[in-house]
């Protein structure tokens, strides 16, 4: 998947407060089909592992899948929208929400989602 790294739009990204800011981010509710498609970009020093991108099921906080961003963008450290799906096939029908965490202090630790790019694949 292609996108244009001029793309302006909603976005939600840890670096409030300087680099070394960590956070968490909780979005809204998702059913799950077989791919979940986001825009993501995110800087570091460190590795992308800090990263962190969760889907966790809404009724009983189970965590379904746990990644971070260099797995599902291939990079660890991008300033530009990055396209990436997680195959969510194994929990189709579930709802979940996405939990995004900073856990970067380092030099230019950051995450970004462009909310208005979250879609599932039925």
């Amino acid at each position: 998947m292609t996108y244009n790294s001029s793309i302006v739009g909603l976005t939600w990204n840890s670096f409030n407060g300087g680099d070394g800011a960590t956070g968490t981010l909780k979005l809204g509710y998702l059913t799950l089909g077989s791919k979940l498609h986001m825009l993501l970009s995110g800087g570091g020093a460190t590795n992308g592992a800090l990263k962190v991108i969760k889907l966790v099921r809404a009724s009983d906080n189970t965590v379904l899948i746990n990644t971070n961003l260099g797995t599902v963008t291939g990079v660890n450290n991008n300033t530009n929208p990055t396209g990436a799906a997680i195959d969510t096939s194994a929990y189709s029908g579930e709802t979940v929400y996405m939990q995004l965490e900073d856990n970067d202090v380092g030099s230019w630790g950051w995450i970004a989602l462009f909310l208005n790019s979250v879609f599932v694949e039925p």
